[in-house]
């Protein structure tokens, strides 16, 4: 779990960045969904 907490907290870091400095409002989204998708590939991956 920590590679995805520390994922979490680069990625919102990153679109924080983005959207000052360059008005992208849908970096935050993608972010979100890209960590979403890489989380679920990760739960079946190490499932039981």
């Amino acid at each position: 779990m920590t590679l995805i907490d520390s994922a979490d907290s680069a990625l919102v870091l990153a679109a924080l960045v983005a959207n000052a400095a360059f008005g992208w409002w849908w970096a935050d989204p993608l972010g979100g969904v890209a960590l979403a998708a890489y989380s679920l590939w990760e739960a079946f991956e190490h499932r039981a």
